[in-house]
């Protein structure tokens, strides 16, 4: 009507009315276009509002029996030692009711940090070696382990330094007699480097000999997540320092059976050449004589994989740790409490990890 309007008035006028028509035309549809845009912008504000009123009222609305089924199923794998859950259980409790995604996601730091704190505790050590294989399952709900940035930044920052630090151990301190004449040389402390020359070091005087070590299992593929929670044994913790002579050994992460039977075979080498060294520099009366000195040299008598007894003595070493009372008051009173609780879990977890097939224990007899 506006339009018919001013196209007869112009009409009188004698005036073109396309400009002015045209003008008024273009503000109609910007005003259009600004109005579309708010009244889009309104609805979005609208429904953006809604959405969140509802998380916040399904949130605030859970109860302690909408929580339950959740918290029966992580009581079967941890108990809490006070009335109350921490905290991050709640609320990993109320996330995974609210997305109903039937898992539950244990954090490796909080774990660590609350048994050792005396917040919660294992109900059974078997259990771990389900959980590091991800198949725990009770009543539907599923039993995850996670592993943040920050613990693999850690892990990466020790395997950096032990790279690049000039280590002193005395290999010989491996060393632990199993019967009398036999010994067993314990290799998982003792650096690559210095592998060779604590063979031969220790190996030239002796008849017969064991070398015990761990290796990870050649399945696993380096930082994965079943690799990080393998290397959890061998890492450095809050308190292992204080309560383990060895201390944190990056040798079980990268050994393999076959690395360690070369460097083996090195070593044998050296210790043949060494004493036939000292033959030749023998009196004549010496060379002649009956008594012949050993050549030095060991052949592999036997490879053995002894995960499974390997596994059988830490969780014996464990139990004994807790119910042998005078072993018990001893340690917390030099270590204490947290130290013993950590070191409690340490063995239960290496236990599962060589259940579980994740770790490999091998024992290699050596006869001269």
């Amino acid at each position: 009507m506006i339009l018919g309007t001013l196209k007869r008035l112009s009409h009188r006028l004698g005036v073109s009315p396309q400009p002015k028509l045209q003008r008024l035309s273009d503000d109609l549809v910007h005003a259009q276009v600004v109005l579309c845009l708010c009244i889009s912008l309104l609805l979005a504000s609208f429904i953006a509002a809604f959405v969140t009123a509802c998380k916040r009222r399904n949130k605030s609305s859970l109860t302690l029996a909408d929580l339950s089924p959740y918290m029966r199923a992580l009581m079967f794998f941890i108990a809490p030692t006070r009335v109350a859950w921490p905290a991050h259980y709640v609320r990993a409790a109320r996330k995974a009711t609210i997305s109903r995604s039937k898992q539950i996601v244990i954090d490796l730091n909080d774990l660590f940090g609350d048994i050792c704190a005396g917040k919660i505790e294992l109900r059974q050590p078997d259990d771990l070696v389900d959980l590091l294989r991800g198949e725990l399952r009770v009543d539907g709900w599923r039993f995850l382990v996670q592993v943040d940035s920050v613990h693999c930044r850690h892990v990466q920052r020790w395997l950096f330094a032990e790279s690049v630090k000039v280590q002193r151990i005395d290999a010989g301190a491996a060393l632990r007699p199993e019967q009398p004449h036999v010994w067993t040389l314990q290799l998982d402390s003792v650096p690559p480097y210095l592998l060779e020359s604590c063979l031969v070091r220790n190996l030239s005087f002796r008849y017969a000999c064991f070398l015990e070590f761990t290796t990870v299992s050649m399945n696993l593929t380096p930082w994965s997540l079943a690799w990080i929670l393998s290397s959890v044994p061998f890492c450095p913790h809050r308190h292992k320092s204080r309560c383990m002579l060895s201390g944190p050994s990056t040798t079980p992460l990268f050994a393999t059976l076959h690395a360690t039977l070369e460097v083996l075979a090195r070593a044998n080498a050296k210790i043949s050449a060494t004493h036939k060294m000292s033959a030749n520099k023998m009196s004549a009366d010496a060379r002649t004589s009956t008594n012949k000195p050993d050549s030095g040299t060991k052949t592999v008598h036997a490879v053995t994989n002894i995960s499974a007894a390997h596994a059988s003595t830490l969780l014996a070493q464990r139990d004994r740790l807790h119910s042998d009372t005078s072993l018990r008051t001893s340690y917390i009173a030099r270590y204490g409490i947290e130290c013993w609780r950590e070191r409690r879990l340490i063995m239960a977890w290496e236990a599962a990890l060589l259940r579980a097939g994740m770790l490999e224990r091998w024992s290699v007899e050596l006869r001269g």
